[in-house]
């Protein structure tokens, strides 16, 4: 499905009846990171309409310019949730940039969101400030591995840590695909030129009152997760779980524990009152 938007044609995919639930997925991928683990492999999450767009520049979503920073594409992204949820409640959802997109979206739309659930999220815009624990492969299928093209090999074996074939053809499937249709130029200037928030979206004490779950990996090299701690007290009602043999890629290398914590999760918004 698509939406038009002044300056944006947003392609999105919709699943499903009742609170709307939209789902942020990470940098320079698509919606199938998200929607393929949920709706394909867990079958979905009953009670919710499911909402998964194609963030400006990346997947499907066509732009009529490229975006120069991160606040313009939250105004894009605003604008598609405010038309998608009609000033009704909904809940939040996002995967590393997403989760961080997600929390802007709490701060802007706070008395509106019943929930947020953040999946290996980004917390510190800054690679370079983050707190990174050291990549480490804790499971290596080598028969399987020798197998790849080396490009294939090099990709799935700096991003993984669990390298077995059907971790690899999820990432495949789920992220390096969805990685080729983005506008790559675009997304190389906004990383180096305007990734953050103009102004900080954590630390405001907010004091959102929904249900939050902030699900990481204990092995994610990318974003890590000891951040986490730093804006954990903004939400009152949070839990933090840190998985190990996990990555960044949380949702296919401990899948059974992702789709666990987040029908946990969907359930407290459910009855969440404010």
């Amino acid at each position: 499905m698509k939406l038009e938007l002044d300056g944006a044609v947003i392609y999105y995919e919709s699943y499903g009846e009742g609170m709307p639930l939209l789902f942020l997925h990470g940098y320079h991928i698509d919606h199938k990171c998200l929607s393929f683990p949920i709706e394909e492999r867990m079958g979905g999450i009953e009670g919710f309409k499911r909402i998964y767009p194609d963030l400006p520049g990346m997947g499907l979503t066509e732009l009529q310019s490229p975006v120069d920073s991160t606040e313009e594409l939250f105004s894009l992204l605003l604008a598609f949730i405010d038309i998608m949820t009609e000033g009704q409640p909904f809940a939040i959802a996002g995967y590393s940039y997403g989760g961080y997109l997600a929390r802007g979206v709490v701060k802007a739309r706070k008395n509106l969101v019943r929930g947020m659930f953040l999946l290996c999220p980004v917390i510190i815009p800054d690679r370079k400030s983050r707190i990174l624990p050291d990549f480490r492969i804790l499971k290596r299928d080598m028969d399987f591995i020798e197998s790849l093209s080396l490009d294939d090999r090099d990709v799935f074996c700096e991003s993984c840590v669990i390298q077995t074939e059907e971790v690899y053809k999820r990432f495949k499937k789920e992220i390096i695909e969805p990685f080729l249709l983005a506008d790559r130029r675009m997304m190389k200037n906004l990383q180096h030129q305007a990734y953050a928030f103009e102004k900080p979206v954590d630390n405001l004490n907010l004091n959102f009152p929904g249900p939050v779950l902030f699900l990481a990996g204990h092995q994610d090299a990318v974003v890590g997760y000891e951040d986490i701690y730093s804006i954990f007290n903004d939400y009152p009602n949070a839990e933090l779980s840190v998985l190990n043999s996990a990555g960044h890629n949380l949702q296919i290398e401990r899948e059974d524990e992702f789709s666990r914590q987040l029908k946990s999760w969907s359930e407290k918004v459910k009855i969440f009152k404010e």
